[in-house]
């Protein structure tokens, strides 16, 4: 499908539980351009808990807007827009839903994409963001884990997976580990490392033989890993 006006969002939480937001980006994309974008960091009480993953410490978000504040400049770049992409949706969408109920937001009716899903079901293994990146020939826009950075991250991946794969690139692709869950270890089994170059003389393989050499390796890679080993048999006493 053609992901034609959407507006992606990325948020970076202060603490789970309860889940607290402290800064959120959001960009919109009309025809494949981007067409505004917003960021804000979030006031949030207590301690910060992630600061090792995104870099913000209680004193950043010290005279910070509130929630209903911040959540007002994201309604400013949806306008009539209501088809959201984030990557890891569910997450994204939970921590909007917490927040939101917790200082009485009313949201709109919004529809969640999955960008992460999207990679899943085209190349049939779980990668994270940056991986995601690196299969389809795209640099990182900024730094990892800034909110605004990461939501066009997730809005380059909706539009390249819409469209097709990359004519010409050169990269180097790597299946990044993940956790998953133990139903998915079949098919979504950590392949270690797995390198495709395409020199711009040659076009990057098609995604259909990503996907199944992808698919082969992870195979092989969860039969080696759960191999039952013989044991040998007890050592006669003398």
């Amino acid at each position: 499908m053609m992901m034609d006006r959407f507006v992606a969002i990325d948020v970076e939480i202060a603490s789970r539980f309860p889940i607290r937001i402290c800064a959120i980006g959001a960009a919109r994309l009309e025809l494949g351009q981007e067409t505004k974008s917003y960021y804000s960091l979030v006031a949030v009480d207590g301690h910060v808990r992630f600061t090792h993953v995104h870099g913000l410490t209680a004193a950043d978000l010290v005279g910070a807007p509130c929630w209903p504040e911040a959540w007002h400049g994201v309604l400013a770049v949806l306008g009539d827009i209501r088809t959201v992409v984030a990557f890891r949706a569910s997450f994204d969408r939970g921590a909007i839903l917490a927040m939101s109920g917790r200082h009485g937001v009313r949201l709109p009716r919004l529809q969640f994409v999955c960008a992460a899903e999207m990679m899943k079901a085209r190349y049939g293994c779980e990668l994270n963001l940056r991986a995601s990146l690196e299969v389809l020939g795209l640099p990182f826009p900024g730094r990892p884990h800034e909110p605004l950075a990461d939501a066009r991250a997730a809005a380059a991946i909706a539009v390249a997976c819409s469209r097709g794969p990359p004519a010409r690139s050169r990269c180097a692709i790597q299946f990044s580990q993940s956790r998953r869950r133990r139903s998915d270890r079949a098919t979504c089994h950590p392949v270690r490392r797995i390198l495709f170059w395409a020199t711009p003389e040659h076009a990057l393989p098609d995604r259909l033989a990503l996907a199944s050499r992808a698919r082969s390796l992870a195979h092989r890679h969860h039969r080696a890993a759960h191999r039952p080993t013989r044991s040998r048999p007890p050592t006669p006493a003398p």
